[in-house]
């Protein structure tokens, strides 16, 4: 498992020889390249609800990849959860069992609280956070924030959901890749979308909901206080790793002459 020292976490550069496999269907076999020591496990999730009302504890594991190229520009992520028990079977995204997502690209922290009433609506002035749910049900649409993202989320946004019965219970699959900005305004006229280089901070938050009855609600989240989803600053970090072998972009090597 990828060290996490103080909720650091590590994506895995993209090679351009697989870039053009990296498909968003819910098929993780364009994944197995990922080094083991990139997989994120339970063991790096931590419990910041628990409504379960004295319920045992459930068979929950999970195995996340994320990974990024220069060239698409994007990040990518792979999450495979095992759950006892599947809940998406409503529209409301509060009562389903989900991924939640919230990205900080400039990773510069601070308040950033917001809601979501028909789109996601902010609070306060600081347009810097992306926040979203995928679903395993198809049928539901990916909920992303600002307002115009979700609206042009298509455009922005590729994701995949999957799931199959196990021996052992459920197993949920959800892939996304998407562009990131160090600004979010009005519209992406007026927003700026982030440069994604070798060894860049981003502060990525990857949670999961675990809805199993009605008094039975967990979230857990890669390393990070319980005021995440108001709070940049307790999200926790991911570096984006240089090439694993050594493979020259005119990209890294400005990256690399740039003077600090």
């Amino acid at each position: 498992m990828m060290t996490n020292l103080f909720g650091q976490f590590h994506a895995v550069y993209i090679p351009q020889d697989k870039l053009s496999f990296m498909k968003m269907d819910g098929d993780t076999s364009d994944w197995n390249w990922v080094p083991e020591n990139y997989f994120i496990t339970e063991e790096s999730m931590k419990k910041v609800l628990d409504r379960s009302s004295g319920a045992p504890e459930e068979n929950w594991k999970c195995e996340i990849k994320v990974a990024w190229n220069e060239i698409e520009n994007k990040i990518f992520i792979l999450a495979k959860v095992f759950d006892d028990v599947l809940i998406n079977q409503t529209t409301d995204f509060g009562k389903n069992d989900c991924m939640q997502f919230v990205v900080d690209a400039m990773n510069n922290g601070g308040w950033y609280d917001f809601s979501y009433q028909g789109g996601w609506s902010y609070s306060r002035d600081q347009y810097h956070c992306l926040k979203g749910h995928i679903f395993v049900n198809k049928d539901l649409t990916i909920r992303v924030g600002p307002k115009w993202l979700e609206k042009n989320s298509t455009k922005y946004i590729k994701w995949g959901v999957n799931s199959a019965m196990g021996k052992d219970g459920y197993v949920a699959v959800y892939e996304i890749c998407m562009s990131l900005w160090d600004k979010w305004s009005v519209d992406p006229e007026h927003s700026k979308q982030s440069d994604l280089h070798p060894n860049k901070k981003i502060r990525l938050l990857l949670g999961f909901q675990d809805v199993d009855t009605y008094n039975r609600l967990i979230d857990r989240v890669t390393f990070s206080g319980v005021d995440w989803f108001k709070d940049a600053d307790e999200i926790s970090q991911f570096v984006l790793d240089a090439p694993v072998e050594k493979e020259v972009t005119w990209n890294n090597i400005r990256y690399l002459l740039k003077p600090e």
